[in-house]
């Protein structure tokens, strides 16, 4: 992801073992777009429609679950 350049790795001052990790400002545009991408692959052709219930259900667990991992921080 910082090959990317959606994140940078910073090593603390005091300790070369710590690295705190931050969002670029492209980081911070796609996690603004995260959202939509569950709306977004259900459109996608050749999905069949039996299967579009299951995949957005998936796709909103996880997007929760990184949200609440998120907000502990």
């Amino acid at each position: 992801m910082e090959d990317v350049g959606v994140i940078e790795r910073d090593r603390g001052s005091k300790d070369g073992r710590e690295v705190q990790v931050s969002l670029t400002r492209q980081g911070r545009v796609l996690k603004q777009r995260a959202p939509a991408v569950p709306m977004s692959l259900l459109c996608m052709p050749g999905l069949p429609q039996a299967e579009q219930p299951g995949l957005l259900s998936s796709l909103s667990q996880l997007l929760e679950a990184l949200h609440a991992a998120n907000a502990k921080r």
